[in-house]
């Protein structure tokens, strides 16, 4: 008893202490609704208690038993239902407003039959229409839960932003502490996923002194702390976000708030760990919160589980966990009749579907959703999908397609100083930025991959496309035709002297011979893929006795890159260009073709040139003091060139430059095991000399 009555007001402690149940009875009938309207349940939970044990005959007021409804774990519909009724039968509006709020609340917690709103929206909109009879609090709390309706619930986010505008006027009027941070912390998710990133600031910002208010409700704090905590995730503040989550979550109360709160709280604690990539977090979190939203059968809020996931599996590299998880999100908002849930997962699921490589159905998924997402002004997932849809194009090739979308996506944003980017890592706006930059001095005089008449891919496999056809094996007239192609290539495609060509494939055959043995190839070549109705394509020229790929037909992505990432290496680019340069190179040239020692020379030569890029890259990132977008690409460096000393430095300086010296100390015993067993050396002077500031002996 002694928590009880510490928590009891002092007039109610009075009474109690009287054993004056009808005072009692009749201040927290009146009372009570103030504290409803300020989202103070557990206030009214501890004032209902004593009335358990109490001598108090019933019936009790009608307000009363409002007040036993919604002070519970659940709220029960029908008795709201019938309460709300009676209010409006004995023209007790204030309480009849209370019971409109308690309705909104009951389906909202029940996370399923969202259909039902309707009803409770429009018996709030015919309140709100009886101004001189409703108190400005009451008028706040219910435009309130007007605008969950519209936003949460329907998905109408321009319609939300109107409503909550209206919402804090009257909750000025009203001088309530606790409705003003329930606008901030609303307004602000709407203005979040409008892409409104500055009026978000600014509204968060602007209410922070409220916080320290003594007046303001618990709920009403932690709603709001937990919409900053969202805004320093998305604004990429992890360590200010990680701060105040846990803060929210650790307080000794958070456990007793409903659960849609302790789910906002711990959902957005989970995307904080996915963004630091704590991978041994996420887990353990997400079970925490499956294991209330589930039993409850609550499918709202299991939606909004399955959509956290995604995210966080979006995060950590995972796409086929994210496809699984945004697809359940998807299911289970439709089942509750809410959109926003699957709005929100939409976005995921074609992410996921791009970084599994299936990009035609993800460009068909973000084309249909975009123009649904701009309809509810969910710009911010316009935005996003644009930039998805920009980047897709670009891997097709596709770049002045790219570019298009690409700048929708800027214009889909009031705030121009942030990037539309979600759930993708630091480096990814760059880089699509400089894939597109049209300033960059680093030009081909090669086909546009998207314009090209024949496309030719060595990277990997050999594939030829000609007219959009790719040719098959099949479709191959002898073996020294693809041969051909081959060598043209691996000598840049320009001006390939005849004798070279015939000594390297017909190097026993007499000089004419030879020669017209190259004529039938060549023939065979341009004829390649087409019907014998058709004409050859001329994407092969022979003058003053040499051979060449015709540049304005022919796009081969070997020679590109190769082009593209020497001038790069000359020229004094900004460390950003480079990723866009270095990801042409997909995979190794020619990667099975291991019969002509030709072939194996220049692959190996390509190879070095992407790890002589890497270094460079590595090199201008560190005199800037920015290393996190270059790391990834050391380490895959390191693998493809394992014996390559220099990349083990470069590797070491950028985690130290990190202050991981740890990490900086496995590269060096990396680097040495490898020098070892396959060359029989200790590591050289580069690495040495670096191993002192990793903590390690010479």
């Amino acid at each position: 008893m002694t928590t009880l009555l510490t928590q009891l007001k002092p007039e109610y402690l009075k009474c109690l202490q009287l054993k004056n149940w009808d005072n009692y009875v009749t201040c927290l009938a009146d009372e009570g609704l103030t504290w409803w309207f300020n989202m103070e349940r557990p206030c009214i939970a501890c004032h209902l208690k004593p009335l358990q044990n109490s001598d108090i005959t019933p019936p009790f007021p009608l307000r009363v038993h409002f007040l036993r409804e919604i002070s519970g774990p659940h709220i029960n519909l029908p008795n709201v239902d019938a309460l709300f009724a009676q209010f409006i039968e004995t023209s007790d509006l204030e309480a009849a407003c209370a019971a409109a709020g308690g309705g909104v609340a009951a389906i909202w917690e029940s996370g399923s039959n969202f259909d039902q709103f309707e009803t409770w929206h429009r018996r709030i909109e015919t309140l709100l229409d009886l101004s001189e009879d409703i108190s400005p609090l009451a008028r706040a709390s219910m435009l309130g839960y007007k605008a969950l309706v519209e936003h949460l619930a329907w998905g109408e986010l321009n319609h939300a932003i109107e409503t909550l505008n209206q919402q804090r006027i009257w909750a000025e009027k009203a001088r309530s502490y606790s409705l003003r941070l329930f606008h901030a912390h609303a307004i602000g998710y709407c203005f979040l996923w409008a892409g409104d990133f500055p009026n978000m600031e600014i509204t968060l910002f602007d209410a922070a002194p409220l916080c320290d208010q003594t007046d303001a409700s618990f709920i009403c704090k932690t709603y709001y702390k937990i919409s900053l905590g969202f805004f320093y995730l998305f604004r990429g503040q992890l360590d200010a976000a990680k701060k105040l989550l846990d803060e929210v979550v650790g307080h000794p109360d958070f456990s007793q708030v409903h659960a849609s709160i302790r789910l906002l709280g711990q959902s957005h604690l989970l995307l904080t760990a996915a963004f630091e990539g704590a991978v041994d977090k996420v887990e353990p979190l997400a079970r925490q919160i499956q294991r209330r939203a589930v039993p409850d059968q609550n499918t709202f809020q299991n939606a909004y589980v399955h959509y956290n996931m995604a995210v966080a599996s979006i995060v950590l590299s995972d796409p086929y966990k994210a496809l699984l998880h945004s697809r359940s999100a998807m299911e289970k908002g439709r089942l509750a009749h809410s959109p926003v849930t699957e709005r929100f997962a939409a976005l995921v699921y074609g992410q996921a579907l791009a970084d599994l490589e299936r990009r035609e159905e993800a460009l068909e998924h973000l084309n249909k959703w975009i123009p649904r997402w701009q309809t509810d002004r969910f710009y911010l997932l316009c935005a996003a999908g644009s930039l998805e849809i920009a980047r897709l194009l670009i891997e097709n090739g596709q770049t002045t397609e790219a570019g298009r979308h690409y700048r929708k996506a800027l214009g889909w944003m009031p705030g121009k100083e942030h990037r539309p980017i979600l759930y993708r890592p630091k480096g990814f706006f760059d880089k699509l930025e400089a894939q597109l930059d049209t300033t960059l001095t680093i030009k081909t005089q090669w086909a546009a991959a998207e314009s090209a008449t024949v496309r030719i891919q060595t990277l990997g496999m050999l594939k030829l496309t000609i007219d959009g056809h790719t040719i098959y094996d099949r479709q191959w007239r002898g073996g020294r035709t693809k041969t051909l192609l081959k060598a043209l290539i691996v000598h840049g495609g320009r001006k390939v002297p005849i004798e070279y060509l015939t000594d390297l494939l017909w190097p026993d055959a007499e000089g004419d011979k030879a020669e017209q043995n190259l004529k039938v190839a060549l023939s065979r070549l341009r004829r390649v893929g087409r019907n014998k109705q058709l004409p050859p394509i001329n994407w092969l020229k022979v003058r003053h006795h040499q051979v060449s790929l015709d540049q304005a037909a022919c796009w081969v992505d070997a020679i590109v890159y190769r082009d593209r990432l020497q001038c790069a290496l000359k020229a004094a680019l900004e460390p950003r260009y480079f990723p866009s340069i270095l990801d042409t190179y997909t995979d190794e040239f020619l990667k099975y073709d291991v019969s002509e020692t030709w072939i194996i020379r220049h692959r190996e030569i390509l190879r070095d040139l992407y790890s002589r890029g890497v270094l460079t890259f590595a090199t201008r990132s560190l005199n800037q003091d920015r290393v996190d977008a270059v790391l990834p690409y050391l380490n895959d460096a390191v693998e493809k060139d394992p014996l390559n000393e220099g990349l083990y430095a470069a590797l070491m300086r950028c985690y130290l430059t990190q202050g991981i010296a740890s990490k900086a100390m496995q590269v060096y015993k990396k680097a040495r095991s490898v020098l070892l067993d396959e060359l029989g050396v200790e590591p050289g002077s580069d690495l040495t000399a670096i191993l002192p500031q990793a903590g390690g002996k010479i």
